[in-house]
């Protein structure tokens, strides 16, 4: 499936990522878990699944989760671990600019200006 080959080639980078900007330290935990093959309390339809519990009582665990329906690449899946782990309030990505990439910021004023570029005028 192109879904699972995408999350694939993104997974480890997101992995290095949870150690060397510090996500570890902060209780991040990126994990891969396959429902046929475990037991799994969560009601899973299609593949892959993408859910961000965050560290609470087990009661809660569920009313709290995200699930994660956006693009399975690098940058939305960041963005979504920040914007989704209470314990990394606050925190941005190390982006190495020379290598091309962009800070959250920018990713996000470049989605505002794409959807004013989309609008366009009326005369």
């Amino acid at each position: 499936c192109a879904l699972v080959r995408a999350l694939q080639k993104a997974g480890p980078d997101l992995v290095r990522d949870r150690q060397d900007q510090g996500w570890a330290a902060r209780g991040v935990v990126i994990a891969k878990m396959d429902a046929t093959e475990n037991g799994c309390s969560e009601e899973v339809t299609g593949y892959p699944k993408m859910v961000m519990y965050p560290a609470v009582k087990a009661d809660k665990k569920f009313r709290q989760k995200a699930d994660y329906s956006g693009a399975r690449e690098y940058e939305p899946l960041v963005d979504f671990i920040l914007g989704a782990a209470k314990s990394l309030d606050g925190a941005e990505l190390g982006i190495d600019k020379k290598k091309g990439g962009r800070s959250m910021v920018d990713r996000e004023l470049a989605k505002k200006g794409k959807a004013k570029e989309g609008k366009g005028t009326e005369l």
